[in-house]
């Protein structure tokens, strides 16, 4: 019984998003949008702006966009989107900070690491393992978006066709990376190479 429990709990903690680490393909690094999100809300706290769960989901769409613009296809973190009623909505994100409603979410400054397992979780201080070019890119979209407020920011990716093509009341479906790649290529003058 316990040689199936610990199978169980194996198979739960690859499942599971363990903070400490982020994937890496072919030497390129992709965050996980938890780790994004993080950096975002330090980010807009420590230049005092307030950022709320509803903008922090807009937020992490458009930066995903920019990243795929900028970066010749490359996603800025592995997370799917999903097409939600208030716009584009990474789950795992939501859920982490729903906690706080239409508040600001407060600077992070610990976070639980389970890279130990389930029994072996630890508080640990935050620290963000985002490199600097990939910080720059964050930074200028936070930027941008802090210029509006999070309906309107609802109301921009309302218009845009991934959000359109994928959504259907009740059902969260995937924003695909294909339809955001599509989208980008859609508007004049942005082409994505390679």
């Amino acid at each position: 019984m316990i040689k199936i429990f610990k199978n169980l709990l194996n198979i739960c903690n690859k499942k599971w998003y363990n903070p400490t680490k982020d994937m890496d393909r072919g030497g390129i690094k992709l965050y996980r949008a938890l780790e994004v999100a993080r950096y975002i809300i330090n980010y807009a706290n420590d230049n005092k702006m307030i950022i709320s769960n509803l903008k922090l989901q807009k937020i992490l769409y458009f930066i995903q966009l920019e990243f795929l613009i900028k970066n010749a296809k490359r996603q800025c973190f592995s997370d799917e989107i999903e097409a939600w009623d208030f716009g584009p909505v990474v789950p795992a994100v939501y859920h982490e900070f729903k906690k706080y409603g239409a508040l600001g979410i407060p600077k992070i400054t610990y976070i639980y690491d389970d890279s130990n397992g389930l029994f072996n979780i630890k508080k640990v201080p935050y620290e963000s393992n985002i490199i600097e070019k990939d910080r720059e890119i964050i930074n200028d979209v936070v930027n941008e978006c802090s210029k509006y407020s999070a309906s309107q920011l609802v109301e921009i990716t309302h218009n845009q066709s991934p959000w359109i093509n994928a959504y259907a009341s009740g059902k969260n479906s995937v924003i695909t990376i294909p339809s955001l790649i599509n989208f980008i290529n859609s508007i004049p003058g942005e082409k994505i190479n390679g």
